[in-house]
């Protein structure tokens, strides 16, 4: 098993790494986020896929945001094991795979539900800033299409993660459990590519969002500053088409919706990016009667983190009445195909 750092006294220095509130902020804090993440998650694929919502692309993009942010949490259950309920899991499994999987696929998931994000930003930018192109431009091929670019680009950057370069350094240990296997890479693994991965993860997103959103505020505003009578007279037109009201009551709940899940990630993610551009240094650099403090300050960024894959569900139902309304007949439906299975009847024949 190779490993970066290997201490004369392991026992000791493993008893300074694991304090209990690590542990618990692993077990119950995961646990909690595991109920409403999974309920939440699979409601919100549910809902996405029906026809009202998923014949949009940005209804699509949401059903691959809940999908990414699914595989997140599933992840996630390799931690909760090992690191809330201290299973020993190198006990059972290849810890050295078990850790380039584990750190490959939430680094993953992670990029992807971010840029997903951006790209139902770009999708609700192009429908309002050129609204009678977006039939066109807003497909769901051509959203599947960006999705592919995405994932090819996000498995390329990641793909180092499956290499030999990481292994595993502390089992059950949080924050050191996997990490960078040769001495060569240590430095680039927590310095470089920690910074590397603040940008693409958070920063990028977020300005780029921001740009979308702040366009989009100040289009709507001159839309309505600068309407005249011939904007008056077609908005007349539209309006007494039903199809074409249904239509914009559709793109305005699902920007309503857009707006929200971008909330909850500037709100989990900003705090998180900031951390982790220091944290690296702090790894590196303190003694290691004192990385205790660093351990509990990680793990409960990481629970503040892990909530942007939680509860996308709940914001979009306290948010879109749309989101509501199809929530509601999904699980009516559900409830409807349950109750009208078809018992069997056994016909006797008399003689």
């Amino acid at each position: 098993m190779t490993a970066a750092v290997q201490p004369r006294d392991e026992p000791a220095y493993i008893s300074l790494l694991k304090p209990s509130l690590v542990g618990q902020l692993y077990s119950w804090g995961y646990l909690c986020l595991f109920v409403l993440g999974f309920t939440g998650n699979i409601s919100s694929l549910l809902t996405f896929t029906r026809p009202t919502l998923r014949s949009v692309s940005t209804g699509l993009l949401f059903i691959i945001l809940a999908s990414s942010d699914t595989i997140f949490l599933l992840v996630s259950i390799i931690d909760f094991l090992d690191f809330g309920l201290a299973i020993p899991l190198v006990s059972y499994v290849n810890y050295t795979i078990l850790c380039r999987v584990r750190l490959f696929t939430a680094s993953m998931t992670q990029i992807c539900s971010a840029w997903v994000l951006v790209v139902i930003s770009l999708d609700r930018w192009i429908r309002t800033r050129f609204p009678y192109k977006s039939s066109v431009i807003c497909t769901q091929k051509k959203a599947l299409l960006a999705v592919a670019i995405i994932l090819i680009l996000d498995i390329g950057i990641h793909a180092v993660m499956l290499t030999p370069l990481v292994g595993t350094i502390y089992p059950g240990v949080a924050l050191l459990a996997c990490g960078p296997a040769t001495w060569d890479y240590l430095y680039f693994y927590y310095i470089t590519w920690t910074v590397i991965q603040v940008f693409i993860n958070c920063l990028v997103p977020v300005i780029v969002m921001l740009f979308f959103l702040i366009d989009m505020f100040i289009r709507i505003r001159a839309q309505k500053r600068n309407a005249g009578q011939q904007i008056e007279v077609q908005s007349r037109g539209r309006i007494s088409n039903p199809a074409v009201r249904r239509n914009n009551r559709l793109q305005t709940q699902l920007f309503v919706m857009m707006l929200s899940s971008i909330a909850i990630f500037l709100a989990t993610n900003l705090p998180v990016a900031v951390y982790r551009t220091v944290f690296p240094r702090q790894v590196l650099n303190i003694p290691i009667t004192e990385y205790s403090s660093v351990a509990k300050l990680s793990a409960i960024f990481q629970v503040i983190w892990s909530v942007n894959y939680t509860i996308n569900f709940y914001i979009h139902c306290l948010t879109s009445t749309l989101f509501r309304r199809e929530f509601r007949k999904c699980f009516g439906s559900l409830c409807r195909s349950r109750d009208t299975q078809v018992t069997p009847v056994t016909f006797i024949t008399v003689r």
